[in-house]
């Protein structure tokens, strides 16, 4: 038989924790306060995860703790008994994006599952197949895939893979994302993504609009079907920021549509859950399932508004309705450029016609009207989640003959509960009947349980009183509880190992690289004495056909440190922050030529960084990647403000992919003396756009020792 796909469903809060689980949720994933990629959402106390994860293994439902950031070298360290309490408690896995947290996990706790998160941007077959060998069991797949690269990786690799289908997008390729941190100091990779992609932005033709902000993603039974086909371990849904509604309806609607095509139940025939719209809504597409072209763009508007109400006379005032309108709903007003006016709750109908209506408050400039508040299907959900209950299915076995003790058993898969009582008396008057003592053991009331199959071993000649037969139940049904529990509780006997190590640098004298984005900056360099030089992808054949120049590689890809035939240097967007990621990397180090930080690390943590002999690098000049997606957001390489003034490159390169730069570098260059008083052995310029009299004139500043300005971004104050 075909193993189910697992629902993984989110949960920020309580009532979204419950709501998941009563709709279906085969696992939950949530966070604990302080940590995880969803920072803002209320999470929950150590006290509050350990009831949780209690109530999720009697009920059958697996807990995965996110703690999916880039961490400080102090908040591994600080992390260590909270990651000893879930260990104890029974968590079934962490979701990490920190390689350094991954190596401290497999050395401090070796028998717990570790998950990848999205974040690690695993987007191939080669990077799925090498974190398996490193053990990850499950790798959470970038939402930029689409079917068919998701696939190469299933016939590619052995780790488990678990998809998104539903929820919110990152236009960026996930974990590459450098925008929040560079412009805000708030890091999408530490969980405090401000969402600058949100924000509206003008482009050179004077172009106005939500130019980086997709619509969510929402998968139908059609793309369920082909995930079940090749044989994807699980699905997920995005929202932890979302209420405990949506989170309901979007698990409710995933676990009737995978019952449907494992034949459990027959398919309700929708191919959406309209009420999903009335929830969250700012338009819906599949994602990157099919295609990577624009259309996954909501230029007009980047938040919730809902559905539109109808058609709006701003000259009668009324509206021809084209969806549902009752008292109590949330209505809000746009002006013609989509623009939020106002808000407001319906108090107050009045009924023109058959499907004309007027309504108070409707400010002079309106345009349009959107309902982004169904009082209705609220009421009606908050009731259906209340008397809905979840139970796990159990076996039973019971004996009742003459001159044996009475005895039950009660299981769940493995686990096992039994309990034994007197021995059987023969009947004196009534025997008992079958159907009463299917009747008496198979009422579980307010226990997490329900008997699917009793078996029952009856000479038809003893007794058992009801009374009896309810208390060995009861008794029963407690044990299976706590044995349940007892299965996934662990002792932690590895107590407190936590490695330190020694500050090994020494001052050095950094040497100078560059990296160039074009023939002509490769000979500028190369003529200004640089001799470490390297080239985007984009020039890489160009330079390939000069046999005289050596070929110096960055990497950001796990599978590509580890399979390179020679030394390579890792790139910055690896996102080191840490000695435990150093740590992780040194045993790779025969093939590492230079390990670059991240532009994410202050100062006072650079020299706080133990290097392990490792060779540190730093950008010290650029125009910094913000990030990349494979969408063709503009039709030319062009520049883009922000309503701040900020304003930003857009380079669309040769694969019609768009990367985004800062339009202000980066520049740290009168840092020099101080990097390398800290044991870093290379600094790097980065040229994006850069002429040749830029590229001279910032060279000969280094030669000679000349300050040419201060602009450190990160590096001062680290990030939130």
């Amino acid at each position: 038989m075909d193993r189910s796909i697992e629902i993984v469903a989110p949960a920020g809060d309580y009532d979204s924790f419950i709501s998941a689980v009563k709709a279906g949720a085969d696992a939950i994933y949530l966070g604990i306060k302080g940590f995880g990629a969803r920072k803002s959402a209320v999470n929950f106390t150590l006290k509050e995860l350990e009831e949780i994860v209690d109530y999720a293994h009697i009920v059958g439902v697996k807990i995965y703790v996110t703690l999916n950031t880039i961490m400080k070298d102090t908040e591994i360290k600080n992390l260590h008994e909270n990651i000893v309490r879930m260990y104890e408690m029974g968590v079934d896995a962490f979701i990490v994006q920190d390689y350094g947290l991954f190596y401290y996990l497999k050395l401090n706790f070796k028998d717990i599952a570790i998950h990848a998160s999205t974040q690690m941007t695993i987007t191939t077959n080669e990077d799925a197949h090498t974190i398996y060998k490193e053990g990850f069991k499950r790798v959470v797949l970038g939402r930029e895939l689409s079917f068919e690269e998701i696939k190469k990786i299933k016939e590619n690799s052995q780790i488990e893979l678990e998809v998104f289908v539903s929820g919110a997008l990152c236009v960026s390729y996930s974990g590459k994302c450098y925008f929040s941190s560079l412009i805000g100091g708030r890091s999408g990779n530490r969980g405090m993504c401000a969402q600058p992609c949100r924000k509206k932005y003008t482009d050179l033709n004077n172009s106005s609009g939500y130019h980086l902000s997709l619509k969510d993603q929402f998968m139908s039974i059609e793309e369920i079907k082909k995930l079940k086909e090749i044989n994807i371990d699980s699905i997920k849904i995005e929202g932890r920021m979302k209420n405990s509604l949506y989170v309901y309806e979007a698990v409710k609607y995933y676990r009737e549509v995978i019952d449907s095509i494992e034949g459990k139940q027959t398919a309700n025939g929708d191919n959406f859950n309209e009420n999903i719209k009335k929830l969250f809504n700012r338009g819906y597409e599949k994602g990157y399932f099919y295609n990577k072209n624009s259309d996954k763009i909501n230029n007009k508007y980047p938040s919730h508004y809902g559905e539109e109400l109808g058609d709006y006379d701003s000259r009668r005032k009324d509206i021809i309705l084209k969806t549902q309108l009752s008292l109590g709903d949330g209505v809000i007003f746009l002006d013609e450029n989509y623009n939020i006016i106002s808000g407001t709750y319906v108090n107050k109908i009045d009924k023109l016609g058959r499907n004309r209506v007027k309504i108070e408050d409707v400010p002079n400039n309106t345009k349009y009207i959107f309902k982004n508040f169904d009082n209705d299907l609220n009421r009606d959900l908050k009731k259906e989640i209340k008397q809905k209950k979840r139970k796990n299915m159990i076996n039973g076995e019971i004996t009742i003959k003459v001159g044996k003790p009475l005895e039950l058993i009660f299981t769940k898969g493995d686990i096992l509960a039994k309990i034994t009582k007197e021995n059987v008396e023969l009947a004196k008057k009534n025997i008992l009947q079958e159907n009463d003592i299917i009747e008496k053991v198979s009422e579980l009331g307010e226990t997490e349980f329900e008997l699917e199959n009793l078996k029952i071993n009856y000479d038809n000649k003893g007794f058992a009183p009801f009374g009896l037969l309810k208390e060995i139940k009861r008794e029963c049904a407690l044990l299976l509880r706590e044995n349940i529990l007892k299965n996934y509780k662990r002792e932690y006997k590895n107590q407190n190992k936590i490695d330190s190590y020694e500050n090994k640098r020494t001052k050095t004298n950094p040497k100078l690289a560059a990296m160039v984005s074009n023939e002509n900056q490769y000979k500028i360099c190369e003529e200004m004495g640089i001799e470490k030089i390297y080239y985007r992808e984009k020039i890489v054949n160009k330079y390939n056909s000069n046999k005289n120049r050596s070929e110096y590689l960055l990497v950001n890809r796990i599978s590509e440190l580890i399979n390179a035939k020679k030394k390579v240097s890792i790139d910055w967007t690896f996102n080191i922050i840490n000695t435990y990621s150093l740590k992780y990397l040194s045993k790779f180090h025969e093939n590492i030529d230079t390990v670059y930080l991240s532009p994410e690390i202050s100062f006072n943590e650079i020299e706080n960084l133990n290097s392990n002999d490792l060779n540190l690098g730093i950008v010290i000049y650029g125009k910094m990647l913000l990030m990349y997606t494979e969408l063709p957001l503009f039709e030319s390489d062009t520049k883009i403000t922000n309503e701040q003034e900020d304003k930003f490159l857009v380079n669309i390169n040769s694969n019609r992919n768009t990367e985004i730069y800062l339009d202000k570098p980066l520049n740290i260059i009168s840092k020099i003396n101080y990097l390398g008083s800290q044991g870093i052995k290379e600094i790097r310029l980065d040229f994006i756009d850069e002429t040749e009299d830029e590229i001279k004139y910032i060279i000969d500043s280094i030669n000679k020792n000349r300050y040419i300005g201060y602009e450190p971004y990160n590096y001062e104050k680290g990030v939130f």
